[in-house]
């Protein structure tokens, strides 16, 4: 912690990092959702809203799991030490994921 307030220093590190991050939870999230497609046809399929809800539900949970595990996992690798350094950006696009999880669901009811 420092004494005065900072804004984020945006360094090619941390752009690389942010589109990495904002790409791995899309292609989840889109993969979550053609699979749903794919698989849960017919009488059994499921709609569109929900098969949204549940990709960005899960995908917000995977996130807040991996999130958790950095802090450990620091400590016994260093390697992960990057991964440490740009945690809160992690746990922002988290935070959005679940928000458009608790919003899609309020409309949906």
């Amino acid at each position: 912690m420092s004494v005065r307030y900072t804004w984020v220093q945006w360094i090619p590190h941390k752009r690389t990092y942010d589109l990495i991050m904002v790409g791995a939870a899309t292609a989840y999230m889109a993969a979550f959702y053609g699979l749903g497609r794919l698989l849960h046809r017919g009488e059994s399929g499921y709609s569109d809203e929900v098969l949204i809800l549940r990709a960005t539900g899960s995908c917000a949970m995977v996130l807040l799991h991996l999130i958790l595990c950095i802090g450990p996992l620091c400590r016994l690798e260093p390697r992960f030490l990057p991964v440490l350094f740009n945690r809160r950006h992690l746990g922002v696009m988290t935070f959005l994921i679940a928000l458009v999880h608790g919003v899609a669901r309020r409309f949906r009811d």
